[in-house]
């Protein structure tokens, strides 16, 4: 296979994007709705990805639904690192990252700009100001970025302050500017000499530019910023979003005491959720201090209060409880919870990854909680009702993964792919309980080219040497990728030429506590373009399948993994599905540690 024939299937591939965000605008009550949505892409020349966006006009059909009849061209938005629409929809905020010029000699600045009617009524300088640090983008543990109800102020989530420092021998201070004990030197002009080389705990694997987090608001109308008091020291402010009364803000508080541990692959870290008052100053807890939480979300008429939760203990990626609390009453709810074991098709409890709830996730009844979550081998789009603690499920089986990316006035717009189709948009209403199978998703992109693959999902289950005694009954899957007969006119790919059976690359997860879902895959899809079959395994301990499945792993580390791979592997080529004499064994983090212990104890099996 030639170097170059590698590099065009990846260059092809590329060129997909992966939406990220939407937003609807309107209800369709004038017979009009508009899709806002922001995409990325691989930019193979410069080495980053691309960020774009794009608008679409509706027209309310009553026979087909919403069809598009415009679209504006998409615009480049990499400087955005934040945008948000004001509640009435009048303003839109955002958070730009201005480059310096010449690009070397300093660091980017931070822009906050306020639009209004097309234009821009005003632009704040963050440096220049300098109240805080960098202000946190969209990291989906720490970032926020609020309009008050009001649509006066700003809420966001930025790096406090830090003093000064200089060289022991740095001759600009003396000694009394440094130690500021003269009482009249301002903060700002305090330098603590020696430590500019001295440790700042962290939070960990890309988080590392996150130490000191505080809350600030911005006053739109002085453009002045205040820095938040009154939030205890132990805990690191995050998530903020306003209360009902603009009167306080609700946060998540991740403990940083001893220390700050990592939070981006790991979901329980302990934190609790905590009101700050403003006009009593006091911070107290909403609900357990024990708990690991995120994602905080007021309903539409600001009565409810809906965060996920989970034990702040135990393995990684564990299920998650959706709780409610009544803003009103002050009454807590447990709406769903835990799944400890699932058998079959049954519902296996909310796993949404690292992510939480989305920013938009109520219905406009206030009464159900739209989200997506990890069943098995899939992601589903499901809702909760808050008063019955029902789930329903909203996604059918046109594709493999169902990602919910915003609604609004019950207008759902989601990401759909499959292993064999590229992400699009599908824009649907959500109708009135009992109405769930009669959503009609209307797509928002073209029909995909078709796909040089098939897929299925195979279930296999442990031997009977491998049964786990606390756990019997677990079953584990594997998603089973295959080439196409290539079709007239395509090039044969090289392994094909030489072999009836494909060569395997086999995908274990990282984690250990992962899980892959049937979505599209850029490296997958360039395999599979090259003449191999790909199976990702979903080996005992994956998230997706209730808690029992997670626990299983705890102790059995390199051995129900490892086997469970292997089964699937001999499985396979005891089918005769794929050559026996080209299998690969391919994966990162905890995948690789798999990779490692496979060849090693496979080395037949696994001759790469």
């Amino acid at each position: 296979m030639g170097e170059s024939k590698i590099v065009s299937a990846f260059k092809e591939l590329a060129q997909h994007p992966a939406p990220t965000g939407a937003r609807v605008i309107g209800d369709g009550s004038d017979g009009f709705l508009s899709v806002y949505s922001e995409w990325m892409q691989r930019d193979l020349q410069r080495a980053e990805n691309a960020r774009f966006s794009r608008s679409q006009v509706l027209q309310m059909n009553p026979e087909y639904g919403p069809v598009t009849v415009a679209q504006t061209a998409s615009y480049d938005i990499a400087t955005e690192e934040w945008k948000r629409v004001s509640p009435s929809g009048v303003h839109t905020a955002i958070l730009r990252k201005v480059n310096p010029k010449p690009a070397k000699e300093a660091k980017p600045s931070q822009f906050i700009e306020i639009w209004s009617d097309s234009r821009k009524i005003c632009n704040i300088d963050l440096k220049a100001l300098d109240k805080h640090g960098t202000v946190y983008s969209d990291d989906n543990h720490f970032g926020t970025f609020e309009w008050s109800h009001g649509e006066s102020h700003l809420l966001y989530v930025a790096e406090k302050k830090q003093p000064k420092h200089a060289s022991y021998f740095d001759q600009k201070y003396d000694d009394t500017a440094s130690s500021g004990e003269d009482g009249n030197a301002e903060p700002k002009d305090v330098v603590i000499k020696g430590e500019s080389s001295a440790y700042r705990q962290d939070w960990g694997e890309g988080l590392t530019t996150k130490c000191e987090p505080v809350l600030c608001i911005l006053d739109i109308e002085s453009l002045s910023i205040s820095v938040l008091e009154n939030v205890p020291n132990h805990v690191s402010p995050a998530q903020a979003i306003w209360t009902p009364d603009d009167a306080g803000v609700v946060f998540v508080g991740w403990w940083n005491n001893p220390w700050k541990l990592g939070l981006l692959y790991c979901t329980i870290r302990r934190s609790a959720l905590y009101h700050l008052d403003f006009q009593s100053g006091t911070c107290s807890i909403i609900g357990k201090d024990d708990q690991s939480v995120r994602t905080p979300r007021f309903s539409p008429d600001r009565s409810k209060l809906a965060w996920l939760e989970n034990t702040a203990s135990g393995p990684h990626h564990r299920s998650m409880r959706l709780m409610t609390f009544n803003w009103v009453t002050k009454k807590y709810s447990n709406v769903i919870d835990i799944v400890k074991k699932a058998q079959g098709a049954d519902f296996p409890g909310i796993y949404p990854a690292y992510l939480g709830l989305p920013t938009q996730c109520w219905c406009s009844d206030s009464k159900r909680v739209v989200f997506h979550t990890l069943w098995r081998s899939k992601k589903v789009l499901l809702y909760a009702d808050v008063d019955t603690h029902k789930i329903k499920q909203l996604s059918n089986d046109d594709f493999g993964s169902w990602t919910l990316l915003a609604i609004q006035n019950d207008w759902m717009v989601v990401a759909c792919s499959s292993p064999d189709k590229p992400d699009i948009l599908r824009l649907g209403k959500l109708l009135p309980p009992g109405g769930e199978a009669n959503i009609n998703w209307v797509s928002l992109d073209p029909d995909q080219a078709p796909s040089s693959l098939t897929w299925e999902i195979r279930t296999f289950h442990p031997t009977e040497e491998n049964r786990s005694e606390e756990f019997p009954d677990l079953d584990y899957e594997g998603i089973l990728l295959l080439p196409k007969p290539n079709a007239e006119g395509e090039e044969e790919a090289d392994e094909a030429k030489t072999a009836k059976k494909p060569p395997l690359i086999v995908w274990p997860h990282g984690g250990p506590h992962g899980c892959f879902s049937a979505g599209w895959n850029i490296m997958a899809a360039g395999f599979i373009k090259l003449g191999y079959a790909v199976l990702y395994v979903n080996y005992r301990g994956s998230a997706g399948y209730g808690d029992d499945m997670v626990f299983s792993l705890l102790g059995n580390c390199g051995r129900f993994d490892v086997l469970d791979v292997q089964h699937c592997v001999a499985e396979l080529v005891r089918e005769g599905t794929v050559d026996k004499s080209k299998i690969v064994c391919f994966g990162g983090s905890h995948g690789g540690f798999l990779a490692a212990h496979l060849s090693g104890q496979f080395p037949v099996s696994h001759h790469v």
